[in-house]
């Protein structure tokens, strides 16, 4: 079967078609900078051409909800809180780095039977090839501080505000 594969531009409502697709199943799929922001790969679905019908395909960008349910897991009590997302880049040409572990920390306070309670939570991810990194169950909403580190090299700490909704992307 001879190799076959196409790209289209959408329209300013989104809109694709392709023509002339020989029968099979193939890979569809969208290319788009928020997904690259994310660091997420170009998401795809199987279509199968049969006998040159129409086919029908709706593509898009997972709602906030849908990622953190697909990278922390299931909302639960103890699994509620923000994602944290990102790309760790080297400083002299900002290129991705791999093998970084990113810590993130929160105060939090609580006032119990015996007075106040501090606590502070950390969350560690390491990142991908792509540099990529996710913190799950961070403050929602709130402030946390980030640092960045692989062997002898780290990042200061650098504090970022996580908004109400639980989902922000930092470099």
């Amino acid at each position: 079967r001879p190799h076959f594969g196409r790209t289209v531009t959408s329209d300013s409502l989104g809109q694709f078609a392709f023509s002339d697709v020989p029968d099979g199943q193939y890979a569809l799929g969208f290319f788009h900078p928020v997904l690259d922001s994310l660091g997420l790969d170009p998401l795809t679905r199987a279509v199968t051409i049969d006998s040159q019908r129409s086919v029908r395909a709706n593509l898009g960008v997972p709602s906030r909800e849908r990622l953190r349910v697909a990278i922390c897991g299931p909302t639960t009590p103890e699994n509620s809180g923000a994602l944290v997302i990102g790309v760790v880049r080297n400083a002299r040409d900002r290129s991705p780095v791999a093998g970084v572990t990113v810590s993130g920390e929160w105060s939090e306070l609580s006032l119990g039977k015996g007075g106040w309670t501090r606590r502070t939570p950390r969350r560690l991810s390491t990142t991908k090839e792509n540099g990529w990194y996710a913190i799950c169950n961070a403050p929602n909403p709130g402030t946390m501080v980030l640092m960045a580190r692989r062997g002898a090299d780290s990042t200061d700490f650098v504090d970022v505000q996580v908004p109400a909704g639980g989902f922000l992307r930092h470099e």
